[in-house]
């Protein structure tokens, strides 16, 4: 009778495991010295591991839009499928993985893609509430908190289609999508 009260336990703690964890989902990321509106990316949890994958890039109208494709990428930044290889497409690719579950609310030991530079870093997730995402940045010695915040799907198929009000003031801003499913 243990046993089997021992293997329904081990199963619940699996189905309960399997359902949406509250770090999943989309995730609108800025930069750091204008608050403008850089990307949305969609954090999911695949084979027990946190991966992070871009599914929308703001740009503004009166500028070129923003390199499609990696450049400073190399052989170096891929890692199987995560990460990006020289020329390859930004847009639907796995720029965060490997983060390790410590708890619902804290991922660690993760590797982060930095497309400006070509650099992968490490890095560790906090979710500090329901609504915001911190993500610890390290290198070296060097370390930088980033501040995410969430995004529903809704909010996400508004953006895609023009409606920026949410997110910014800013008339001239434009929005490149990756096709998403509901999930």
């Amino acid at each position: 009778m243990k046993r089997l009260g021992l293997w329904l336990l081990c199963c619940l703690h699996g189905v309960l495991y399997a359902q949406s964890l509250p770090i999943e989902g989309y995730w609108l990321n800025r930069d750091h010295q204008t608050n403008r509106p850089l990307s949305v990316m969609h954090l999911t949890v695949q084979e027990g591991k946190l991966v992070g994958r871009v599914v929308a890039a703001f740009y503004l109208q009166n500028e070129p839009l923003p390199d499609r494709f990696c450049q400073l990428c190399s052989k170096k930044t891929q890692d199987g499928i995560y990460g990006l290889g020289k020329h390859k497409p930004i847009l639907g690719s796995y720029l965060m993985w490997g983060f390790s579950h410590k708890t619902d609310q804290h991922w660690q030991n993760g590797r982060l893609l930095r497309l400006k530079n070509g650099g992968i870093y490490r890095a560790n997730i906090t979710l500090s509430d329901t609504d915001q995402l911190l993500i610890n940045v390290h290198w070296g010695f060097w370390s930088k908190e980033l501040t995410w915040t969430r995004l529903t799907f809704e909010q996400m198929q508004l953006l895609c289609s023009g409606e920026f009000s949410m997110v910014s003031s800013n008339e001239n801003l434009r929005i490149l999508c990756v096709a998403e499913k509901n999930t």
